[in-house]
């Protein structure tokens, strides 16, 4: 496993799945101008997606990529089934969230299959920062030979910090940084850092492990999806 010992760092240099499919957007791609055909786009280079651009279309969306990696790619929303809200590119890389928790990735090289996490995890279930719990524990499922996958049982404890305020695609979000440290059985921990709403408990941006052969993954909220 890999653990994480810069994360702060990362995030205040940015500062300047389960069940079927119920499609809640059909034609998300075509909206924006980046998701034209193949054809459109092999005469223009693609435009750079804006606030505007997102607010046109009206779809929620979410910015994300490995953090060892220069690439961020931005990703729309294109199901949801019982709390589970998945996200996809135009390359049919998609992750899951469940609240603000990855609960599942396709296409990232090293697939996440599911997460299990305690009823009180506030990572699921938005909770402001001075409720949160003490700990929670989580189950990761990966890809494995044989009937069962790969099972990563975890305990994770949060540490908060301090209230700072990033841009994500020209709207300026505020929040609690809290670290989160998360020990398997075996003795390893890994890190993550989420941005929190003081207010209502919203996660903005968050630095989440998903796999053992992954850096963590940075996930930042463009447009929340609300069910609307």
């Amino acid at each position: 496993m890999r653990t994480i010992i810069s994360l702060l760092a990362l995030l205040t240099l940015a500062a300047c799945g389960s069940g079927g499919v119920n499609p809640i957007v059909k034609d998300s791609f075509s909206r924006i101008p980046l998701f034209k055909g193949e054809e459109e786009e092999a005469k223009s280079p693609p435009r750079r997606i804006t606030r505007a651009m997102i607010d046109q279309a009206g779809v929620a969306a979410i910015r994300a990529g490995v953090i060892d990696e220069d690439l961020r790619s931005t990703l729309f929303a294109t199901s949801a089934n019982d709390g589970y809200n998945t996200f996809a590119n135009r390359i049919q890389q998609s992750i899951t969230l469940r609240g603000a928790l990855v609960t599942g990735t396709r296409g990232l090289g090293f697939d996440l299959l599911s997460v299990r996490a305690s009823a009180n995890d506030p990572l699921v279930r938005p909770t402001r920062p001075a409720n949160w719990p003490a700990s929670v524990e989580r189950i990761y499922e990966f890809p494995a030979q044989g009937p069962q996958g790969k099972m990563v049982r975890m305990t994770c404890r949060f540490e908060p910090g301090k209230v700072q305020t990033m841009v994500i695609l020209e709207r300026s979000h505020t929040g609690l940084l809290i670290t989160e440290y998360c020990t398997d059985e075996r003795g390893v921990t890994v890190e993550n850092l989420h941005l929190v709403d003081q207010s209502n408990g919203a996660i903005w941006r968050s630095l989440q492990w998903v796999s053992p052969d992954l850096a963590n993954l940075d996930v930042q909220v463009i447009e929340p999806y609300t069910g609307d």
